[in-house]
């Protein structure tokens, strides 16, 4: 009997698909018999709650028919049972035993549960039950071969999954498939499974350099480092997965002074990456980081995009160290550093490659693919380049599957030179789903990469700590078209200023758009400084009309393509719209991130200390050179008194009104004092209240606003 418990039960729970899918008996009465096809039905599609519903209805309506009411709760069984109600799933098998106790369906039914329960043997035992009284129960042999396969039980593995894969057993066969694959390389007999082994019998040199030039192009001296000795830290990763995972992994590199270079190779980068990266850089001072980059396209994948990364970096991994001659620790993205990985090659002084493994696991999860330790050896080399050249091979092929990486590790052990020296360390020593305190790292699986647990806390934690939080967290975003006076708009759904008062309103700031409007009219040119998504601009735009131009300017990326949208939809030609903030000189800003859930509007300008991934180039209005200019708005976040300063000569030539956002109400601030240095007489911009706003006037000009409050500098 095998212990259990020193096999990773993960590989258990992934034996999901057993619910029993036989025809109902041919002797239930047809409402029965309506009622089990609904709930096989809806066994088969994931409906486990209607299952449910259609199975105690059919055992209402089976009488004392022993087949039928048998029949039922077996199905019921199998509804409570994907329901995670495992005590009942439990009871309803009891029940129907007493009913039909040599039926196959409801045998294999029970087996399941047990499985469920961790009580493994006895679920062999009644999967073996069930496909005595009935060979043709696929879903029982599927079974069998999975844990005869976890027993190294290799000549019954290979029985149960040759007859579960003849009766095309919807059991995710790509376990079986491991099942027969695990069996047949045991055995001694050619290796049978979806992935092709035949490049084996090859040279991997040959074979890497013809195939490598059809993966997508690294740049030239990508995988350079200095020979200083350090082992180099090797994480794979798309973009999605830098931002989720290998940020919080490179934070935890520096939490645990490693003495490691860390070497990232990104798929996809995307726009974000170039300022991340050199934030991380800075948080990682006295830890070399060294980015390189691939453009994946479709063709690339051999069946769907995670198997191509999941398999390419090892590929990625032999270039590496070919090229840099430094030991090389291949780490999962999703890991978090406990200790310095360093450690792992000081505990293996001569070993030509390091493979954490757990004997009690499968084939397919023997090596923990995650943490693999390569030397420049001409070992390490071999091995590497072996490894390298069977996935190439399967990913140009497009035969590459699941698990093809940990199985590649495990196989390419036997064709490696002699003299070849392996260290084994175990598994839970590399990387613990528990926290070990031996553990290098910390580990979870698929299922608990987004969960509330402590390694998700820990990777929080590292991020708030970083004070990057703000950058990486994921916000779905989302606009809707809204009916104005102005015309139809695109509006962000949650934002808590523009947004809401259009949204609940129909309008934003009305009043001052009347009144603004009033002091320009047709032909004229206006400048809209922090346009935001438009609703001022549009106004302008349409008062001035197709003779009058408005230059707008939103730095804002996803604020200025609402902007943009907006602009469309009103059909305005007469906009002339940037991407760009403005300010007293030119250069880059950074913008910081969107307040999505606020006033998404409310965004400021910022140095490059500032936690942001974007940035904006900044222009003096001055360089315009507007030939005309009759209203300049600004509403630039405590940029005005910059913007103006950079409007120096269009104010001088031009004389045009001023519209302006004030954030002090002091009568002699720096930005009133400029504005009154210009020659303007400043009124507070509120009809019937007053604001903090200003609206400005040159000193000739014959208009008095007797409706505002005039500013008047002491």
């Amino acid at each position: 009997m095998i212990d259990w418990n020193q096999t990773d039960p993960y590989w258990l729970t992934q034996v999901k698909e057993f619910l029993a899918a036989e025809p109902p008996p041919r002797s239930l009465t047809p409402g029965v018999e309506q009622q089990t096809a609904e709930a096989i039905q809806a066994l088969r599609s994931g409906r486990a709650a209607a299952a449910e519903a259609a199975a105690r209805t059919a055992i209402n309506a089976s009488g004392e028919h022993p087949a039928a009411v048998a029949f039922s709760l077996s199905l019921l069984a199998c509804s409570l049972l994907g329901q995670g109600d495992i005590s009942g799933a439990a009871q309803a098998v009891t029940r129907a035993s007493h009913y039909a106790p040599h039926h196959p369906a409801l045998t294999y039914s029970a087996g399941l549960i047990e499985l469920r329960r961790g009580r493994i043997d006895a679920a062999a035992a009644l999967f073996e039950r069930a496909v005595d009284l009935s060979p043709a129960i696929g879903h029982a042999w599927a079974g069998l071969a999975i844990i005869r396969s976890l027993q190294q039980d290799h000549h019954g593995t290979e029985l149960a999954a040759r007859r579960a894969l003849e009766l095309n057993v919807p059991l995710g066969g790509r376990l079986v498939e491991l099942a027969l694959l695990q069996a047949t390389y045991h055995l001694g007999k050619p290796i049978e499974g979806a992935c092709d082994f035949s490049s084996l019998r090859q040279a991997p040199d040959s074979l890497i350099a013809q195939f490598l030039p059809r993966l997508p192009p690294v740049p030239e001296g990508a995988f350079d480092h200095p020979a200083d000795g350090r082992p180099i830290l090797f994480i794979y990763a798309d973009h999605t997965y830098v931002i989720k995972h290998a940020m919080p992994l490179m934070l935890s590199l520096k939490a645990v002074a490693t003495t490691c270079r860390i070497h990232l190779h990104v798929a996809n980068p995307g726009y974000q990456l170039q300022p991340l990266l050199a934030r991380l850089s800075q948080i990682l001072a006295g830890i070399p980081l060294v980015v390189s980059t691939e453009t994946v396209q479709p063709s690339h994948f051999a069946a769907a995009p995670p198997i191509y990364h999941s398999c390419v970096r090892f590929v990625r991994c032999h270039s590496l160290l070919q090229r840099a001659r430094q030991p090389v620790l291949m780490l999962d993205a999703d890991l978090l550093a406990r200790g310095d990985p360093h450690g792992i090659f000081k505990n293996a002084p001569t070993a030509d490659v390091i493979l954490p493994e757990s004997k009690h696991d499968p084939l397919w999860g023997r090596i923990f693919a995650g943490g693999v330790g390569l030397r420049p050896t001409p070992g390490g080399l071999a091995y590497a380049a072996r490894v390298a050249a069977l996935i190439l091979d399967n990913l140009i092929k497009q035969t590459g599957r699941w698990f093809l990486d940990q199985i590649a590790l495990q196989i390419c052990r036997d064709f490696v030179p002699p003299g070849t020296t392996f260290a084994l360390p175990t598994k839970q020593s590399i990387a613990s789903r528990t926290f070990a305190a031996e553990a290098f790292f910390s580990s979870v699986v698929n299922e608990q990469k987004e969960a509330d647990n402590a390694h998700t806390r820990l990777k929080r934690h590292l991020v708030d700590e970083a004070k990057l939080s703000a950058l990486v967290a994921p916000r779905e975003y989302r606009t809707g078209l809204i009916s104005t006076p102005q015309g139809p708009l695109l509006v962000d759904e949650v934002d808590t200023a523009i947004g809401r008062s259009l949204r609940e309103t129909g309008s934003w700031c009305p009043q001052e758009i009347h009144l603004l409007s009033q002091l320009i009219g047709p032909g004229q040119t206006v400048v809209d400084g922090g346009a935001n998504i438009g609703t001022h601009t549009v106004a302008f735009a349409k008062v001035v009309g197709s003779h009058g131009r408005v230059f707008a300017f939103e730095p804002q990326r996803l604020v200025f393509q609402q902007l943009a949208g907006n602009l469309a939809l009103n059909r305005l030609t007469n906009v002339f719209a940037f991407q760009k903030g403005l300010g007293s000189e030119g250069g880059t800003s950074h913008v910081d991130a969107p307040k999505f859930e606020n006033n998404i509007g409310a965004v400021r300008l910022c140095g490059p200390e500032a936690r942001t991934l974007e940035q904006v180039d900044i222009m003096l209005l001055d360089d315009l050179d507007l030939d005309a200019c009759h209203l300049i708005k600004l509403d630039v976040e405590e940029m005005e008194h910059a913007a103006l300063t950079g409007a120096a000569k269009t104010i001088a030539r031009h004389r045009p009104v001023l519209s302006v956002e004030n954030h002090n109400a002091d009568p002699n601030s720096p930005l009133a004092r400029l504005i009154h240095q210009y020659g303007y007489r400043m009124f507070w911009l509120g009809v019937a209240t007053k604001n903090s706003n200003l609206l400005c006037l040159p000193n000739e000009s014959p208009v008095w606003m007797k409706s505002l409050e005039p500013l008047i500098p002491s």
